[in-house]
């Protein structure tokens, strides 16, 4: 799993072939799905990869 950060749209684009992005694993994608769903925001972290945050934005 490959996850690309969009600037213009401030949001990752997800996909199993390489993006361009960072990978990582299905449990790390299946746990920032998760936490969307409940309200969390998937942002980009320090080191590009995505992250859960709480904060609205």
């Amino acid at each position: 799993m490959f996850a690309l950060w969009n600037d213009v749209d401030e949001r990752f684009f997800f996909s199993l072939d390489d993006n361009g992005g960072v990978k990582i694993s299905e449990e790390e994608h299946d746990g920032l799905m998760s936490g969307q769903a409940i309200g969390y925001r998937i942002i980009q972290g320090a080191d590009g990869v995505p992250v859960l945050s709480s904060d609205v934005g």
